[in-house]
């Protein structure tokens, strides 16, 4: 609905756990990564808007703990940095907008849902262009519950 009216790349809605990643072997390390993560609940607490490309739109998440220890077993198990800023939202839609777009953008978008439950990791290869992002793979959060 918003790529449409819009613009910008096609993609589905999703919280990036962590980026930038180069490991020659992360499928491995990142199925063996979700069998320790339980399903993460996520509360979506405001929609939001940033100035960079990639947060144009977007919902936040709150900070939960469960979440936080998912970026942190993250960090430890694919090379991220833990110490590197982590802001926890729902991408909606990348692009260059004037912030009063944005803005009435975020105000259409209530009521808001109040979250999920995310059930996998999602592993992209976000070399070269939105459009030319690939899916290498998806793998359940099989973790024992906390």
């Amino acid at each position: 609905m918003l790529r449409a009216e819009h613009g910008g790349p096609s993609f589905a809605p999703h919280l990036t756990l962590l980026s930038g990643l180069t490991a020659s072997d992360l499928a491995a390390r990142t199925a063996e990564l979700a069998a320790t993560i339980a399903p993460i609940e996520v509360r979506v607490t405001r929609a939001s808007w940033g100035a960079r490309w990639f947060q144009c739109v977007y919902l936040l998440a709150a900070r939960a703990p469960g979440l936080l220890a998912a970026r942190s077993a993250a960090c430890a198990a694919l090379g991220g940095s833990p110490t590197a800023s982590f802001l926890p939202h729902i991408s909606l839609l990348y692009g260059e907008l004037p912030v009063a777009t944005r803005a009435d953008i975020c105000q259409r978008l209530t009521p808001l849902p109040p979250g999920f439950v995310a059930r996998e990791l999602v592993l992209v290869n976000t070399v070269g262009p939105a459009e030319q992002w690939t899916e290498m793979g998806r793998y359940p959060l099989t973790g024992p519950a906390r």
